[in-house]
């Protein structure tokens, strides 16, 4: 008997938003020193992403972020070697996003965004040698191990924006048809302040209580001539261990 594995999520224009994060401290620290060349690419001055159409007929509400950019196969580097609560939870959008190289698509870089909380919210710290930057409080869902949402309903509609036939923004935001948009978020996770300040100690943030969530936009050309969004394999399942089954 035959079985079909979903191997391949293919998202044109469409979040990609993980939610099983690990848990294990030791393995979050691990996590994050993999970001680190990519952290440490934002700058520390932010800038105001102004209101775009939210695909609803209203706007989104103006925000203040950190951007930078990073070219495509740097931050697939990063992304390949991430730990997840799962084994292979990642791997359909991986085996989509590594195919960004030209073989289905070409995506040549990232708009690499890190929101900024407002003022009265903002605890800042640095992050594996970045530039300070906002630290988010998130919960998990309550006995899972995945977070609810990481990406703000706002930032949402703003990243699906800027990949989608939206007007440039100016010289300071440049997304072409090839760039797709990256929502980047140093989260702690608590359920007060003060669990985030205790993660950090002289304005650096604790590695093992971080966790750096996403949210990955691919512009809308990242899809083949096929236009098929998922991809599967038949796995015969007389020879599956049943334990795995």
């Amino acid at each position: 008997m035959f079985n079909a594995e979903l191997v391949e999520i293919r998202s044109p224009g469409k979040p990609i938003e993980p939610a099983a994060y690990p848990n294990d401290p030791d393995v979050l620290a691990e996590n994050v020193a993999r970001w680190a060349p990519i952290l440490k690419t934002f700058p520390t001055q932010a800038i105001s992403i102004p209101s775009l159409p939210n695909g609803k007929g209203a706007t989104t509400r103006p925000f203040n972020a950190q951007i930078a950019s990073v070219k495509h196969a740097e931050l697939l580097a990063v992304l390949s070697r991430l730990e997840w609560a799962y084994e292979g939870y990642f791997r359909p959008h991986l085996n989509y996003l590594a195919q960004l190289d030209g073989r289905l698509a070409l995506v040549t870089d990232w708009l690499l965004i890190a929101p900024r909380l407002t003022d009265a919210n903002r605890i800042e710290a640095s992050v594996a040698g970045s530039v300070p930057l906002s630290i988010n409080r998130r919960t998990r869902q309550y006995g899972k191990l995945s977070f609810g949402r990481i990406a703000t309903v706002n930032n949402q509609q703003a990243a699906t924006a800027l990949v989608a036939d939206t007007p440039g923004l100016g010289s300071d935001i440049i997304v072409g048809p090839d760039t797709g948009v990256a929502l980047i978020y140093p989260v702690v996770e608590g359920d007060t302040d003060d669990d985030v300040r205790r993660a950090i100690s002289n304005g650096k943030a604790n590695l093992k209580k971080v966790i750096v969530g996403f949210a990955l936009y691919p512009p809308k050309t990242a899809i083949g001539s096929s236009r098929r969004l998922v991809r599967f394999r038949g796995r015969d399942s007389r020879h599956l261990n049943p334990a795995n089954s």
